[in-house]
This record gives structure tokens, C-alpha cells and sequence, in this order.
């Protein structure tokens, strides 16, 4: 089954100005099968005992076609916290490739995505050092929303955390929200972590957000829809397989 590999951009807005900072790598499958919704494809893949190796292959397909396509900035990719830790992600192989297509460690940022399992942070860390020894940056997803998210923020020293939309779109109408929004971010500048509003969709959303916080990164609908980098050069395979056994 083929999918499609998607990018959208991660915006740096101020002074009237926006520019690009980086691409977020994305995954589509077909449209009008179970599978069109990542969400799906991802359940479907852990269903099957397939998710590590899905995960990976996602990565190096979106690291060849964002260098064969060089647009610039840093790369975002998205890996569970399962997929990290498994035997199918080897992180000497991944600089390896990272070095046969002229993509610098320095600009692939790892996201996290919020999993409901339980994670050895740790491990995550351990695993991940060599390449952060390169410039391997790390980012944490959801942020606000998720399971231990505080300690995941503490133990994996993230550059970036993705704040999510719901407690941003929130806090416009709900103190709390906004008295949390406040302390994530002063907890930010503490520790120089860069915090990303994601899931801006429109102009109401952006003004409210430069009104009443100092983010500058910006990701979301208002900005960029998630598009091909070349229309020829997106396409990822996946071939059924039977299901895995421990």
C-alpha cells in the first residue's frame, strides 16, 4: 500500500515578519481507506506488531526526501517512545544515512509523541545520545495534555516542546488554562526550552496568542497546509505482513 510523505512548516512569526524554522514530516495514507488518517495507520501498525518498524521506515523516507529536496531549516520526526527503544531503530545506522545524503545531525529534531504507555525516560535518553552527541535535537509532543508530562520534560531535556492546541485554543476562555499556559511558559525560558504553538488554524487564534504570550514559534493551518516537498518524490510502500509474536 502506498502513503504519502507530507511536510509542514514550523513558522518563526515577530516584527510583522514570518519566516520558515523548520518541517514537521507527516505521514498520509490513501485517501478513502481505513488507513488515510495516521491515527488509524498507527493503531492498525500496533495492531499488528508493526509499529516500530513502520515508524522507522517513515523516518528514513522522509529524511531522503526532505535532502533530495533540500528546502532548508530543520526537520522534525515524529517516533513513538516504543519505537525509540526497539531493536529496529538503530541510531548508529540512522547518522549513517544521515551522512550518505548530506543531512546535518544538527538540523533533525526527534518529537516524542505522547504515548499512554508507560516509558522509561531514561532508556529513551540513552538510546538517544549518541545522536545527540551529533546535534540531534529532541522536541516533546503534546505538551499539556499527556501522561507524566512534566517528568518526561525533566528526565529528556527537550530544545523544543510542542504545546498543544487545545490548552492554547483554551486558555482565551477558560483563567486556568491561561494561568497554565503562563507557568509552562516561564518554565521555558528557565530552562531554555523553545515552546511551539501548534494547531493555529486562524486569525483570531494568532492574535490572541501574540497578545498574550512571547511564543514565536507557530505551526498550524493558518500558516502551512501539509504538503508534498515534490509531488514525484513522496511516496512510501508498505506491504502487508502477518502479525508479529513475542
Amino acid at each position: 500500500m502506498e502513503f504519502g510523505v507530507y511536510f509542514q512548516k514550523i513558522m518563526i512569526t515577530g516584527r510583522g515578519q514570518t519566516s520558515v524554522f523548520a518541517r514537521e514530516a507527516l505521514i498520509r495514507g490513501p485517501v478513502g481507506s481505513p488507513v488515510e488518517s495516521p491515527i488509524n495507520l498507527f493503531a492498525f501498525a500496533r495492531l499488528k506488531g508493526r509499529l516500530a518498524s513502520i515508524d522507522v521506515q517513515i523516518m528514513k523516507t522522509a529524511c531522503r526526501v526532505f535532502a533530495a529536496n533540500d528546502p532548508g531549516g530543520k526537520l522534525f520526526l515524529n517516533m513513538f517512545p516504543e519505537s525509540i527503544l526497539s531493536e529496529e531503530f538503530d541510531t548508529q545506522e540512522f547518522l549513517t544515512i544521515l551522512n550518505d545524503i548530506n543531512l546535518e545531525p544538527k538540523r533533525i529534531v526527534i518529537e516524542v509523541l505522547e504515548s499512554e504507555r508507560i516509558v522509561d525516560c531514561q532508556a529513551i535518553k540513552t538510546k538517544l545520545f549518541p545522536l545527540e552527541n551529533k546535534g540531534v535535537e529532541l522536541a516533546l509532543d503534546d505538551f499539556g495534555t499527556g501522561f507524566a508530562d512534566l517528568q518526561k520534560w525533566i528526565e529528556l531535556c527537550p530544545t523544543y516542546i510542542k504545546c498543544d492546541r487545545n490548552l492554547l485554543v483554551g486558555a482565551k476562555h477558560d483563567a486556568r488554562r491561561g494561568h497554565l499556559l503562563k507557568a509552562i511558559e516561564t518554565m521555558c525560558k528557565g530552562t531554555n526550552t523553545l515552546m511551539i504553538a501548534e494547531g493555529i488554524e486562524t486569525e483570531e487564534e494568532e492574535a490572541w496568542l501574540k497578545a498574550h504570550t512571547s511564543i514565536f514559534l507557530v505551526q498550524g493551518f493558518r500558516y502551512h497546509i501539509p504538503q508534498p516537498i515534490d509531488p514525484n518524490e513522496h511516496i512510501l510502500v508498505i506491504e502487508d505482513k502477518p502479525c508479529a509474536h513475542a
